[in-house]
């Protein structure tokens, strides 16, 4: 058991890692919620964010068809190909992303990925990584280079884009919601 927790927070510092965050670290980039504002809210907090989650896992189960497995890789290949990219470009241009995307031979811009790398910085076996591949590779939203390298389609850009426009809407919603409460508690103090 103990090893199971100490191989588990292994995997979670990997990921982290490869998704650029800092596993343990209290310093965060923002910090708007107290502990003693979230405490005073927590019920609230919640319960809000526990309706979003709940909501945001049913949509991504029906978009994958309940396989939640093949939508973890996905995002994570998805993050790993053009977070860099995206950080270079300043997030300015969504265009040019698009356009490394579906331009043939402009894969090189992006940061590939394999079955392997996804199963190392992820935990989740390599066989299993495979076949969740084959699927995205049969649906059209990804595609593998001569030398196995993965990449996103443009395929999956359009099946996605009202997608993450709707759960950007509910996410700043639940967000700003949070807000308000917090701010009300703390101005009536």
């Amino acid at each position: 058991m103990k090893a199971d927790k100490q191989a588990d927070k292994q995997v979670d510092k990997q990921v982290d890692k490869q998704l650029g965050c800092i596993h343990g670290s209290d310093q965060k980039h923002f910090k708007m919620l107290s502990p003693e504002l979230y405490e005073e809210n927590r019920g609230f907090i919640t319960i809000t964010m526990n309706e979003f989650l709940i909501s945001y896992l049913f949509k991504v189960y029906r978009a994958f068809d309940g396989d939640l497995l093949q939508a973890l890789i996905l995002g994570f290949m998805a993050h790993h190909n053009i977070s860099r990219l995206s950080n270079q470009q300043k997030y300015d241009d969504p265009h040019i992303i698009k356009d490394i995307i579906t331009g043939s031979g402009k894969e090189v811009m992006l940061s590939p990925c394999n079955a392997f790398s996804i199963s190392q910085a992820t935990g989740i076996p390599r066989e299993t990584v495979r076949r969740k591949i084959a699927a995205l590779i049969d649906k059209g939203w990804v595609k593998r280079d001569t030398k196995g390298q993965l990449f996103l389609t443009e395929l999956l850009t359009i099946a996605f884009r009202d997608f993450n426009y709707k759960l950007a809407d509910e996410f700043l919603d639940v967000a700003h919601q949070i807000l308000n409460r917090c701010q009300k508690g703390s101005q009536s103090k």
